[in-house]
């Protein structure tokens, strides 16, 4: 998760990264999904990671991501950077939408940021 964000696959609930949050003190803010359709992929080693879907993809609803919500300092956000490697390039945060679910029929929208791998990558 990011500051006020969502995240990528390696830091939801399951998977390698998640602990760094949880061991951060980061509060889960809820459950969501992505508002504009995304990829999760779950790549060699079991890491996974977010793929934007290029304008020449399906736009279907089978593609929303479902993640957390989380909220973090500025301090952890950093240490977030460095594990994801913005710094390098290999991965990206961008801003996205989010569904956070606000009731039995209704859905609230909120900005949050994502971490999604580098666009280069994507492309290939």
């Amino acid at each position: 998760c990011s500051n006020g964000g969502g995240g990528d696959g390696s830091l939801k609930r399951g998977f390698p990264n998640h602990p760094l949050l949880t061991s951060s003190g980061s509060p889960l803010a809820s459950a969501t999904s992505t508002a504009a359709p995304a990829l999760l992929v779950v790549g060699t080693y079991f890491v996974p990671f977010l793929l934007p879907i290029l304008p020449r993809s399906s736009s279907s609803d089978d593609h929303l991501v479902i993640g957390e919500l989380c909220v973090v300092s500025p301090c952890v956000q950093v240490d977030l950077d460095a594990l994801k490697g913005t710094h390098l390039g290999m991965y990206e945060q961008r801003n996205v939408t989010v569904l956070v679910e606000a009731g039995e029929s209704a859905s609230e929208v909120v900005a949050a940021e994502a971490y999604f791998v580098h666009t280069s990558y994507a492309k290939a």
